[in-house]
Parts: structure tokens; C-alpha cells; sequence
């Protein structure tokens, strides 16, 4: 592939991601999240902090690896201090195994709802919070 055509891919990649949402974060503000090779499996190399990441399990088994890799990404961001939200219908999470993740569990506020609706609400409240490092929703 000559010059040119490599310019046209890549303003083309650009403007679909910009149409996408997908925005390059400033270099000051990009936070490593500690695995790099899912780092580079993101646009521009960089893992999207800001935004809602969705995880489906489907068994206990799936949600239990899950939570570790929520834990693993929560890492390197709570180590700066702050607290998360953790909302869910029926907790999966040990929180003393937060400790293998380098978490203090003091640092996760848990919620346990019931109704889906709470969960929502909670949720929306949560998102409005500039103060978290970061909100976990399961349900």
C-alpha cells in the first residue's frame, strides 16, 4: 500500500471513529489501565475511561472471572485514592478478595438492590457523581 492510500485509511478510520464516539484523549489525561494488550485491542491504543463498558456472563463461573477483570481494570485507578460504586441485584463480589487486586475494600461503596428499577435509579444518581473513580452496575 503506497502513501496515499495509507492517509485515505486513516482518515477514514478517523472519521468512523469520530462518528462512533470514540474520541483520542489527550496524552496528560490518558490513564493506563495496566494490560496493554487490551489497551491496544481500542482505538488510538487506549482503553476508554469515561464511558459505560458493558460485561454479559452467563454463568457463575463466567461472572466470577468477570469480576476479577473488573478488578484488575479498578486497580491502577484506585490506587490514586477515590472510591467506586458497585450496585447489583445479588453480589458476586468477595469483598476482602479486592485486597489480590492491591483494592482496599473501604474503597467500594456496595449497593444491593432488588428491583431493577432501584437499580436504574441508583445507576443514574451514580453517572451524575463526578467523585467516583468509576461505577460498577451488574444485573
Amino acid at each position: 500500500m503506497n502513501l496515499p492510500e495509507k492517509n485515505v485509511l486513516a482518515m477514514l478510520e478517523k472519521e468512523i471513529l469520530s462518528l462512533q464516539g470514540f474520541k483520542s484523549l489527550p496524552t496528560k489525561d490518558y490513564i493506563p489501565i495496566g494490560f496493554r494488550p487490551i489497551e491496544q485491542a481500542f482505538p488510538h491504543a487506549q482503553f476508554p475511561i469515561g464511558c459505560v463498558h458493558e460485561f454479559l456472563t452467563l454463568s457463575p463461573e463466567d461472572a466470577s472471572a468477570t469480576n476479577d477483570f473488573i478488578a484488575g481494570l479498578l486497580n491502577n485507578r484506585m490506587q490514586q485514592g477515590g472510591a467506586c460504586l458497585w450496585i447489583s441485584a445479588s453480589r458476586t463480589q468477595f469483598p476482602a478478595a479486592l485486597n489480590m487486586y492491591g483494592i482496599a475494600p473501604h474503597q467500594i461503596v456496595f449497593i444491593d438492590l432488588k428491583k431493577e428499577r432501584d437499580g436504574l435509579y441508583a445507576t443514574e444518581e451514580a453517572l451524575r457523581c463526578n467523585n467516583l473513580v468509576a461505577r460498577c452496575v451488574k444485573y
